[in-house]
């Protein structure tokens, strides 16, 4: 055997050699394939909607608050809100991005230093769908201006939603309360996903409070077609939520109108109840604070004139203030004498009470 032949048997073994690791890694390739296609298909096609269709829930429409004559208290109104996409802040070039948008739209309207800072945190801690809103109650000029630059804010909508209105705010704040944005602390206590959306508002004092749950009522949904990069391209399927309740109170304005009247601006308190039935009619407390302030958002100016105030506007003087019993209470002490026998009749009952 000569030495060409030698090397023609040594190509050729190698070349069955590697003829059979690529027959293998073909075949090992070719089984996964089989199994991906037809044993676990089902499965990822699964995980593929998951990833196609995007399902956001829809804020329900709060319930209202009549007084015990069925005048509405607190009721809803539409308003337009500018929102912006979570999903291009988690990334330095994204922050950057959001941060020119943010200065673009200081030209618009007036976001501070501080609202900027207080959105990029709000960014971050976002989920990836869910928008964050920049400001609320626009006018019809400013959702003009906004949407006649939409090609110039990537990221940036507007969207309607609902905002809190008090009516009679100056009798009824310290009652009724009001709504305000949800906390980082609120979302660590509570564990419904709407609670993550840029427009959900819940109670933060009085009976906005106190009826929460039974007013915020029970969350829609809607669910969206995206693309890879969680953009909406179309809208598949919507079910409106179910409305909060409503809560009627055994308040009557008409009567809270008048002793506050009584009241004028002096630093007091006064609660009116029906003798039989134990119902609060009247609860007054002067000077009182204007509760669609924080409904709309309050300004840091509104917060310091509040706290300022030497007569406490926001204390409810009739629920929160401790006071001696003072003169009132020896009416107590006299009838609580004459029933034991410790006291007689006689007119210098008069003098002691």
């Amino acid at each position: 055997m000569t030495r060409g032949d030698d090397r023609h048997i040594v190509f050729r073994r190698r070349t069955l050699l590697f003829g059979g690791i690529q027959f293998g890694l073909l075949s090992l390739l070719g089984g996964r394939l089989y199994w991906l296609q037809s044993v676990e298909s089902n499965k990822y096609k699964l995980l593929a909607e998951d990833n196609r269709i995007s399902t956001k829930p829809l804020v329900p429409s709060r319930g209202l608050i009549f007084d015990r004559n069925g005048l509405v208290l607190a009721a809803n109104r539409g308003d337009f809100r500018l929102l912006i996409a979570a999903e291009n802040a988690r990334t330095p070039a994204g922050a950057r991005l959001v941060k020119a948008v943010l200065g673009r739209l200081g030209q618009i309207l007036p976001v501070s230093e501080r609202d900027s800072q207080r959105l990029m945190e709000q960014l971050r801690r976002a989920r990836r769908l869910t928008p964050v809103e920049i400001q609320e109650n626009l006018t019809w000029e400013e959702v003009a201006q906004i949407e006649f630059n939409v090609p110039d804010l990537p990221g940036v909508s507007i969207a309607l939603g609902q905002t809190r209105e008090y009516s009679h705010a100056e009798l009824t704040s310290h009652i009724i309360g009001y709504v305000g944005r949800v906390s980082a602390e609120d979302l660590a206590a509570g564990e419904e996903a709407i609670l993550d959306l840029p427009d959900m508002r819940i109670g933060k004092r009085g009976v906005e409070k106190s009826a929460d749950r039974a007013l915020r009522g029970k969350p829609g949904f809607v669910q969206m077609e995206v693309d890879a990069a969680g953009r909406v391209m179309r809208e598949l399927n919507r079910a409106d939520g179910e409305p909060g309740g409503n809560v009627l109170l055994t308040i009557d304005v008409e009567l809270q109108r008048f002793v506050a009247e009584r009241l004028e601006d002096q630093s007091a308190s006064a609660v009116v109840m029906d003798v039989i039935t134990g119902d609060i009619l009247a609860m007054v407390s002067v000077p009182s604070f204007d509760g669609n302030m924080f409904a709309r958002g309050i300004t840091q100016p509104e917060w310091q004139r509040l706290l300022a105030d030497p007569k406490k506007p926001l204390v409810n003087k009739a629920a929160q203030g401790l006071y001696p019993p003072g003169s009132t209470y020896k009416m107590v002490t006299a009838l609580a004498a004459l029933e034991n026998g410790a006291l007689q009749r006689h007119r210098g009952l008069a003098a002691f009470l």
